[in-house]
């Protein structure tokens, strides 16, 4: 069965407390007005950081989760529960590039794209891994390597390989995300 996992990024600074020999997890005042007590392990998260898990949402509104702990008819506790942008939220897509590094939808990749009818000659590009219809696909930003052509000659990216299905790729390399990598949706001419 596939994995299936979210990634967000917080929109506020979250602390976050896992108590491990204590009963009762004292509240947050407590904590930054007497110290940490033992067995209580605290992590902080700032507004902007990834945070990976399963996703909730209610609305507009979205939060990143960690594992159930706690569960009944009526309601469900959850190990973590961080408040992220929506806009942020990819999906694992179960698959890892070259360097085993999780992909997500929203990642920039570096992929070699095979064009239709020329299964032996394949083209590196910098993609856009989307969602759309039934599947994954690489939406093609541009050449990857453009010191392959002459000066002013490069080629328009055919038609046909445009959207091209992550079956179809070779030597996927996550090279950053739209949100933490803007300047790689840009198109150079």
């Amino acid at each position: 069965m596939r994995e299936i996992e979210f990634r967000g990024k917080l929109l506020e600074d979250v602390l976050y407390c896992n108590p491990r020999k204590t009963k009762i997890p004292p509240s947050f005042d407590d904590i930054l007005k007497y110290g940490r007590p033992g067995g209580l392990k605290i992590v902080r998260y700032r507004k902007g950081e990834w945070v990976y898990g399963s996703l909730v949402t209610d609305g507009s509104k979205c939060w990143i989760v960690g594992k159930v702990t706690d569960a009944s008819d009526e309601c469900i506790s959850f190990e973590s529960w961080f408040p992220v942008d929506p806009a942020t939220v990819g999906q694992y897509i179960g698959q890892k590039d070259i360097n085993e590094v999780k992909v997500f939808t929203g990642d920039m990749v570096k992929a070699d794209l095979y064009k239709p009818g020329y299964p032996y000659i394949a083209h590196p590009y910098i993609c856009e891994v989307v969602f759309e219809g039934l599947g994954y696909l690489l939406k093609v930003i541009d050449h990857a390597d453009k010191s392959r052509f002459k000066p002013g000659r490069v080629p328009k990216i055919p038609k046909s390989i445009q959207h091209g299905y992550i079956s179809m790729a070779d030597n996927l390399t996550v090279i950053g995300n739209r949100w933490d990598n803007p300047e790689l949706l840009e198109v150079e001419p």
